[in-house]
């Protein structure tokens, strides 16, 4: 019996006639585990340093403070519908599903500069909003094909390549637009993909 690709140390031990294998079957698969997550987080921080390395020629933030820090907290509890963002109404109840996290600041200074931040699992940001300045600053998510994937704040990766080539070096990786001889556009968001493979995405 496995859970999350590791044997039960309990329940090996208990059918196997050799629990000395059942030990050291399930120690092997914790460090392949172990081994993968490390693996994943080093992917991950050098995503981000990468990402982030472009600030390093900004100006220092102003908000270090004790007291603006503690103003300012992380949550992954799914916050509800945010009314006032007058998302479109074909796509607002999609927001849940991409919904990952929140970052809220609330501002002590007495300015009136509160704002949430709202990112979705692809890591992008697909809401800004602040309550007493400019209320929703992100598009309402009208595009058709690419709700929540099109009009956010985010990373895209274009494969100079392949997109959009009039050579067609790679054919057997750039099958013909229907409306030109060009490759067809090849480029990933970072939010996700668009939503025009029917029947795949009905």
């Amino acid at each position: 019996i496995f859970s999350k690709g590791i044997p039960s140390l309990s329940i090996m031990r208990f059918y196997s006639p050799l629990p000395w294998l059942s030990i050291s079957l399930a120690a092997s698969q914790l460090a392949g585990a172990q081994v993968q997550a490390t693996l994943l987080e080093a992917l991950d921080e050098a995503l981000l340093n990468d990402i982030i390395e472009q600030y390093d020629t900004h100006d220092p933030s102003t908000c270090t403070t004790a007291a603006s820090e503690s103003a300012t907290s992380f949550s992954s509890a799914w916050p509800g519908k945010s009314a006032t963002s007058n998302w479109d109404s074909s796509f607002v109840n999609y927001e849940e599903s991409l919904f990952q996290t929140v970052m809220t600041h609330t501002d002590t200074t007495g300015n009136n500069l509160s704002w949430s931040i709202r990112i979705g699992t692809g890591g992008n940001m697909y809401s800004h909003y602040t309550p007493n300045m400019y209320g929703e600053t992100m598009p309402p998510q009208r595009h058709d094909f690419s709700p929540w994937i099109d009009e956010v704040w985010q990373s895209v990766s274009v494969n100079k390549d392949l997109n959009k080539n009039l050579n067609r070096q790679y054919p057997d990786y750039c099958p013909a637009s229907p409306s030109t001889a060009a490759c067809s556009p090849f480029y990933i968001h970072q939010a996700g993909a668009y939503q025009k493979d029917s029947p795949n995405t009905d």
